[in-house]
């Protein structure tokens, strides 16, 4: 065999070498691609049985909660872990353990991660534990906080909410007058969103 055909041997060899490690490594990179996003459906799935099982089986829902927490931990993924701890401390105020659904509201907080709708529930929840443990100004920030994302978000449903909940701060406070001015605008709230054509 002479030098050229030796080396046009090699040359080849080499292009098909590399040609197959370029697909194998495309094919790694399009599994590892479905993976994390079945890992993103398999989460999101989880987050969703969660959030049914509140309404029936909250008990279910912590044990599916804590699935949820240690899912997003080891996939290092904090806005799973927020939505892992909101319906953590969702489930623990359902089941009337106060004090765990307030560690797990704090918990969500110190992530930082910028989720309007969440936080706003947060802080509506959070509006409630306070209100409980007798800390009505710190009841009544956490309303100002919630009133801010739902009005930002434009969830008339939550501005309402968070409104009755410092309503009724307002009156355990004995500030009548504030108490009154937030029921008389969550009544015109309601009359706005009756009075509108469907």
């Amino acid at each position: 065999m002479s030098g050229k055909r030796i080396a046009l041997l090699v040359f080849f060899s080499t292009v098909i070498i590399l040609l197959s490690l370029v697909e194998n490594s495309m094919c790694a990179q399009q599994i590892a691609t479905r993976f994390t996003a079945n890992q993103q459906l398999n989460f999101e799935e989880l987050i969703h049985k969660i959030e049914a099982e509140q309404e029936y089986n909250p008990q279910q829902a912590l044990t599916d909660s804590r699935k949820a927490i240690q899912r997003a931990q080891n996939n290092n993924n904090n806005s799973w872990l927020l939505q892992a701890y909101f319906e953590t401390g969702r489930a623990f105020y359902l089941l009337g353990y106060l004090d765990s659904c307030y560690y797990y509201a704090s918990k969500s907080l110190a992530l930082n991660i910028p989720n309007d709708t969440i936080t706003a529930d947060i802080y509506n929840r959070l509006i409630i534990l306070e209100r409980n443990f007798g800390h009505y100004d710190k009841a009544v920030q956490m309303s100002n906080k919630a009133l801010e994302l739902y009005r930002k978000t434009g969830d008339s449903a939550g501005v309402t909410e968070a409104m009755l909940n410092r309503a009724n701060v307002y009156r355990l406070q004995g500030k009548f007058k504030y108490a009154m001015k937030d029921y008389f605008t969550i009544l015109k709230i309601y009359e706005q969103r009756t009075t509108q054509p469907i």
